[in-house]
């Protein structure tokens, strides 16, 4: 039987390895897709990193990576194993975002962390600060069913709100004609 860790501090996550988890099997091809025409000084963010393994996938040379994460073992096990991107502990659902990032991003990846998030509008809102106008944020998020799909909507307006106009200003504000 395997040992069981108990969280040290809410949001403290146990990482077991720095390897990418199940959920990468089909996400990371398509993020690959999304981030294929980006730039070669491209700002990449990844928002709830974890272990860093995400990040480490989708490294491209010259692209400046950033790592945020509200556990600090998963930062720890990023730093020791993915050493070249720059980490940041920060908790986007309650706190700001990182000044140093805030409107320099050209991309935020966030995946499978939105379903854990207690206040999900500061948490996209606080992504979209780091993003530029015309950044990209990418959102993925497991499917539980009908009734979650439904909590979920007004969400998934705001995102696809931002992705359609497309900078971090309606990100903010809520606003588009969808």
């Amino acid at each position: 039987m395997s040992k069981v860790h108990a969280p040290a501090k809410p949001g403290e996550y146990f990482y077991g390895h720095a390897n990418c988890g199940y959920a990468s099997t089909y996400v990371l091809p398509a993020i690959q897709k999304f981030l294929s025409g980006l730039p070669a000084d491209a700002v990449v963010a990844d928002a709830g990193c974890g272990n860093g393994s995400m990040l480490a996938a989708l490294r491209k040379p010259g692209w400046e990576l950033h790592g945020l994460e509200i556990s600090s073992s998963g930062l720890q096990q990023a730093k020791q194993n993915f050493p070249e991107a720059r980490y940041h502990e920060v908790d986007l659902a309650q706190d700001a975002a990182p000044p140093e990032l805030v409107g320099r991003c050209d991309v935020v990846i966030t995946t499978e962390v939105i379903e854990h998030v207690f206040l999900p509008r500061v948490f996209v809102r606080n992504c979209g600060d780091l993003l530029k106008d015309f950044g990209m944020l990418i959102v993925s998020t497991p499917y539980h069913g009908y009734a979650k799909t439904c909590c979920s909507h007004s969400v998934a307006d705001l995102i696809a709100i931002s992705l359609l106009y497309g900078t971090s200003d309606t990100l903010n504000s809520g606003r588009g004609g969808l």
